[in-house]
């Protein structure tokens, strides 16, 4: 590798740690040179774009983590709705928890008084925005 290759790498090391959101002197040590040299490097025009590019992968990165926890996620919540044996209580809030997300809600029934008369209404909590993706 070239020296200016070199540099270069390690302006884009400096810059993933940054991301990361380690201090300048811990960049410094991390890459083999002096803080100053970092917090110069950081003055160069270039770096904004080393930083934003550091910070799109990191971005990423995490989401594809997330992703992956949330297909373990469902998966948890599947067997706990498939095993017979857990605890009924534990079953439920299983089922309810997949309802919710998908934004469907049991109605709630209130008692509304008024100076001349009581009546039970029903109330339903409706997401007009999920009733809509669910519908088409």
């Amino acid at each position: 590798m070239s020296q200016k290759g070199a540099k270069r790498s390690k302006i884009w090391q400096a810059a993933e740690l940054r991301a990361l959101g380690w201090s300048w002197v811990a960049i410094a040590g991390a890459v083999g040179v002096h803080r100053t040299t970092v917090e110069r490097w950081a003055r160069r025009p270039e770096w904004g774009e080393y930083l934003a590019q550091a910070e799109a992968v990191l971005a990423e990165e995490r989401w594809a983590a997330l992703r992956q926890l949330a297909r373990e996620a469902v998966g948890v919540i599947g067997r706990i709705l498939e095993d017979r044996t857990a605890p009924e209580a534990l079953r439920l809030r299983a089922a309810q928890d997949v309802l919710d997300r998908l934004g469907i809600r049991a109605p709630q029934e209130r008692r509304v008084q008024t100076p001349h008369y009581t009546c039970n209404v029903v109330l339903e909590v409706v997401n007009p925005e999920k009733e809509r993706s669910l519908a088409g």
